[in-house]
């Protein structure tokens, strides 16, 4: 029998790669540390914008978002996968405005929607079942530009999370109408598949069932 060939190990996740150039960063440096209360609490403050923590512990801000319909669009891709799973699907919805948190550094970020299996609903710390930021990485998540976002930072930024562990990526133009699907056994450097983000898409034998309707989400805006 062959002997099995060795799996050549994913690359390290560059934190810096989350943080688009467009976004804010506030150094935190001892002995003010930005705490998960902490990140929690600005997190409500500014509702409109995307609060995370880098590795270094830093505070990295994006652009409010209340434009062009971005926040609309993410509305309806979380309600339809909330729909899936109170009908025939399974997990839940992770914490996404909380941000879901890297047990070996730290850093917490946040995709615009982001879906755990049961399994890893059941597994995680108990605060991360009921309220607050998720303490892992999501299995399916949603990354939802903007107008003014760059696809080529948004690409570095989906990368890190396959990195980090996602299962399957999407990064959703909505106003391209494009949908780039990333996976976690793609080749490493391989380019995303690029589909027109029109009709029904299923993301596969992850969510069995589950079919994203790119014209719902077109419609709310």
């Amino acid at each position: 029998m062959a002997a099995a060939q060795p799996v050549a190990p994913k690359p390290p996740v560059n934190d810096d790669d989350f943080t688009p150039s467009s976004w804010t960063v506030v150094p935190f440096k001892p002995p003010a540390c930005l705490t998960d209360d902490l990140l929690e609490r600005l997190g409500d403050l500014f509702a409109g914008c995307k609060i995370e923590r880098t590795a270094r512990g830093d505070l990295a801000v994006s652009p409010p978002n209340a434009h062009g319909g971005s926040p609309e669009y993410e509305a309806e891709c979380v309600a339809q996968v909330r729909n899936w799973i109170k009908a025939d699907g399974d997990g839940s919805l992770a914490a996404a405005t909380k941000g879901c948190e890297d047990e070996e550094t730290g850093s917490v970020h946040a995709p615009d929607v982001s879906w755990i299996t049961q399994e890893q609903k059941d597994a995680a710390p108990a605060p991360s079942r009921t309220e607050g930021m998720f303490r892992g990485v999501p299995a399916f998540a949603i990354e939802i530009l903007s107008k003014r976002d760059a696809i080529a930072e948004h690409d570095r930024r989906c990368r890190a999370w396959i990195a980090r562990g996602v299962q399957v990526m999407w990064m959703l133009d909505p106003f391209n109408r494009t949908l780039r699907i990333y996976r976690q056994d793609d080749p490493d450097g391989a380019p995303p598949e690029l589909l027109d983000a029109a009709g029904r898409m299923a993301v596969g034998p992850l969510m069995p069932g589950f079919e994203m309707d790119f014209d719902e989400v077109r419609a709310v805006w």
